[in-house]
């Protein structure tokens, strides 16, 4: 419940902040955008849905794992190793990178086979703003959630870094999602800009399989998926798919497309 209060004062101060600024937007849409309406139940309705998947899933694999992978389980609440050693904010800044090397990897493999339909429901929005960020399936936030947290404590990082790092991620995820034009120079190389997203989100050709880190471009520039050209924006945004525009019927996109095996 906290989470989700949070949340609703974040996306209103947002939304006010994005009427406010419309004019300086990077392309010219109406206000309020396509998609507002259904973006608003994400932001109040998946976070909590992913929570309580997430807490299911985890408890049951703790549960059917303990005797095995976590006989000592406590030392890993205070980290381990040379990890546990770092102050803070050490720690949370090596914690943002590992998690982001991890989802990074999670996040392309979302965009293939049988995973694709889960991640395809948060590139459907056809008019990438900020309130799209929030635009995903409890399977696909559930999947780097993990992800990213087991990585991270198999490491060693304490769960107090976890704990901080990730709004920090999750609040740089949603300035990425920014429908801004601006560049950011050689920033663009450092940190993940609205500009470096929106490639991502481009359903254009040179644009696909692209972009795929959520905070540090470093990963896509070493494993040859970064695309920035210079002077040049990204026009037309969402996928091929025939993903359905109504929260309820997102939520089981993935499931009919697996039963049906339909690649589309």
């Amino acid at each position: 419940m906290q989470k989700a209060l949070f949340l609703s004062v974040v996306f209103l101060s947002l939304l006010t902040l994005g009427a406010l600024t419309w004019r300086h937007r990077s392309s010219r849409r109406r206000w309020p955008a396509a998609g507002l309406r259904l973006d608003t139940l994400y932001w109040l309705v998946a976070p909590t849905l992913a929570t309580w998947l997430s807490r299911a899933v985890i408890g049951s694999l703790l549960l059917l794992g303990g005797l095995i992978a976590f006989r000592d389980v406590s030392h890993r609440w205070d980290g381990f190793g040379p990890a546990a050693a770092l102050p803070l904010w050490a720690s949370v800044m090596l914690t943002l990178v590992c998690a982001d090397f991890a989802n990074y990897w999670v996040h392309r493999l979302m965009h293939r086979g049988a995973l694709w339909p889960i991640h395809a429901i948060h590139h459907s929005s056809q008019e990438l703003d900020w309130h799209s960020a929030l635009r995903i399936h409890p399977f696909d936030r559930l999947a780097m959630q993990i992800a990213s947290a087991a990585f991270v404590v198999s490491l060693g990082f304490p769960l107090s870094a976890l704990v901080v790092a990730a709004p920090i991620a999750g609040l740089i995820g949603i300035l990425v999602h920014l429908d801004t034009s601006i560049d950011f120079g050689w920033l663009r190389y450092v940190i993940a800009t609205p500009l470096f997203h929106r490639w991502h989100h481009a359903d254009e050709p040179q644009a696909l399989g692209k972009n795929f880190a959520a905070i540090f471009p470093v990963w896509d520039i070493l494993f040859g998926t970064f695309y920035m050209p210079r002077h040049k924006r990204p026009t037309r945004f969402g996928c091929s798919d025939a993903v359905p525009q109504t929260f309820l019927a997102q939520m089981t996109y993935p499931l009919k497309r697996w039963v049906t095996r339909d690649p589309e």
